[in-house]
């Protein structure tokens, strides 16, 4: 019997374990290559109004695996992969997916360090990273897209360990012949004249549209310019040049940390953000929006509700087929998450949470110490449960069916049921999304003086 123990505490150990695999963090990066989900970096502590603990967590989930459709669908099989000192720790840096085994990442924030590989490619095939050659500046809280398998553009952001904002060249990088070459497109026509930050954007038909940020001060010592969403900016890859498309319907709130995804031919996802100018700073309260590519009008999404808190800022978002899979972020509680939840995307003018999505979890306190906790309890009940079952079972088996003592139990009773909390999202109905770009001010990012954000949420007059 003590045999049968202690191998069940091994396992509960075991699960407990894998439980805590995966830390909550905000602003990493998260792609979709293939059928698979890879996500690296993101800071995982809040504290002192900033975020702190800069990772260098590489991991990878197969989306095909999520049934979607089940009562109770989960999100639990991520894999821990090798990283590399060509990368090292960092967030709020750019990814971008280029084929079906490939994807790369460029810039960053490395707490004012210099980085040796801005630019890196990590093969999937091989499970390999690649140095790329240095672009002519690098950025953390920029975009980087990819047009094709051998082209990515890269635009905004701020410059590597300072408060300003990049150039508002555009830069290409062709990928024909590695490592790569860098060709900065300064000028073209109708260039905005100024770059920005924590923007999000999308790409098609040779077209990248850019959806909100901030633009830098107009001085020093004054505030960043937030970006309407109204006016959404343009860039054409083949003739370089820029346009703006001025816009209509149900008005978003200006934003940064924010997601666009293109969910079908005309329709874009915007999600999330956060309009504050703070670095730990709340999620906005109209958090869900579909822009219709055709009309040029945004529509106010309610999604469905759920027990879970939709609002998020500085989190990441992949497509697979009709689903986005919405995960980590800093949502409107005060807490960085590691839920994971999928939105259902078939119908891309209505879109609602996948079939069968469950309440997420109890969100853990801001050192983790909460789920660690419970996760401890979730373990020790689990083999306190089996233990009584395995003494209940011997000496009933001891006994004559027909003799009885004042020692004998009709019926174990377990101890009061207990739901140990998690550290990745059981279900697909809750949020958490994103593509995280940064804002910051005049404060330095990392500045333990900044006010602490409050735990509570905030309110629709944010």
């Amino acid at each position: 019997m003590m045999a049968t123990l202690f191998a069940l505490l091994v396992l509960s150990c075991s699960l407990f374990s894998q439980t805590l695999a995966i830390a909550p963090r905000v602003h990493q990066g998260c792609t979709a290559v293939g059928f698979h989900v890879y996500c690296y970096g993101g800071y995982q502590s809040a504290t002192h109004g900033g975020f702190t603990n800069i990772s260098s967590d590489h991991i990878s989930a197969d989306l095909s695996s999520i049934d979607t459709t089940s009562a109770t669908p989960t999100f639990d099989n991520w894999t821990t992969l090798d990283t590399s000192n060509l990368v090292g720790v960092r967030a709020l840096f750019s990814i971008t997916a280029l084929d079906d085994t490939r994807y790369m990442i460029a810039g960053g924030r490395l707490l004012n360090a210099t980085m040796d590989t801005p630019a890196v490619l990590y093969d999937t095939s091989n499970n390999t990273w690649s140095a790329l050659s240095t672009p002519p500046f690098y950025t953390y809280g920029g975009i980087i897209m990819s047009s094709d398998a051998s082209t990515t553009w890269a635009y905004g952001g701020k410059l590597n360990g300072t408060q300003q904002t990049a150039p508002s060249n555009t830069l290409k990088l062709d990928l024909t012949s590695l490592p790569g070459t860098w060709t900065p497109h300064a000028g073209g026509v109708g260039n905005p004249g100024k770059g920005r930050y924590g923007h999000a954007a999308i790409f098609q038909d040779e077209l990248i549209f850019y959806f909100g940020g901030f633009y830098p001060p107009p001085s020093p010592g004054n505030a960043s310019i937030p970006v309407t969403m109204m006016n959404i900016s343009f860039y054409n890859t083949v003739s370089d040049q820029w346009g703006l498309i001025y816009s209509g319907g149900d008005q978003p709130r200006t934003r940064r940390h924010h997601t666009a995804t293109l969910i079908s031919s005309s329709k874009v996802l915007i999600y999330g953000g956060t309009g504050s100018d703070m670095i730990q700073a709340l999620p906005l309260l109209d958090y869900c929006y579909i822009y219709d590519m055709v009309t040029h009008n945004y529509t106010l999404i309610d999604p469905g509700k759920g027990n879970f808190d939709g609002p998020l800022m500085g989190h990441s978002v992949v497509q697979y087929k009709h689903y986005v899979y919405i995960m980590f972020g800093y949502n409107s509680g005060g807490y960085l998450s590691n839920d994971v939840h999928v939105l259902d995307v078939m119908n891309a003018s209505n879109p609602t949470w996948a079939s069968g999505s469950s309440p997420s979890p109890s969100e853990p306190d801001r050192t983790n110490k909460g789920a660690i906790i419970g996760g401890v309890i979730g373990g020790v009940v689990f083999v306190a449960i089996i233990a009584g079952a395995l003494i209940y079972w011997r000496r009933k088996k001891r006994t004559s069916p027909t003799t009885r003592n004042d020692f004998d139990i009709d019926q174990p009773q377990p101890p009061p049921a207990f739901t140990a909390p998690t550290f990745l999202g059981k279900s697909p109905d809750t949020y958490a999304m994103g593509d995280a770009v940064p804002v910051y001010q005049s404060r330095k990012p990392d500045d333990s003086s900044s006010p602490a954000v409050p735990t509570i949420k905030p309110s629709a007059a944010e």
